[in-house]
């Protein structure tokens, strides 16, 4: 049951990335657009803050990516005291 539940955290973490990682990989041709094009893509009202608002983005989803690689290595790091309670329960 334990595995379950690690899975779909794992997994529903995982999906979480997705949006911050397109955001991510959007960045340099958005930094690109001049005010009117940046304007039509976004939200309208951003205007002269918005390389705030795309490295913002950016430093979010770094802490988001560190915040799952912590997780993944937390489940995937067993301590002693797993591996006692798992051969109890097999036994």
């Amino acid at each position: 049951m334990l595995r379950i539940w690690r899975f779909i955290t794992l997994l529903l973490a995982a999906l979480g990335l997705t949006l911050g990682a397109a955001h991510v990989l959007e960045l340099p041709p958005r930094m690109q657009y001049d005010a009117e094009m940046y304007a039509a893509d976004t939200f309208g009202g951003i205007g002269a803050r918005a390389p705030r608002w795309e490295y913002g983005h950016a430093a979010a989803f770094a802490a988001w990516l560190t915040g799952f690689i912590l997780l993944l290595s937390s489940v995937l790091m067993e301590t002693p005291a797993d591996r006692s309670r798992d051969d109890a329960a097999q036994e």
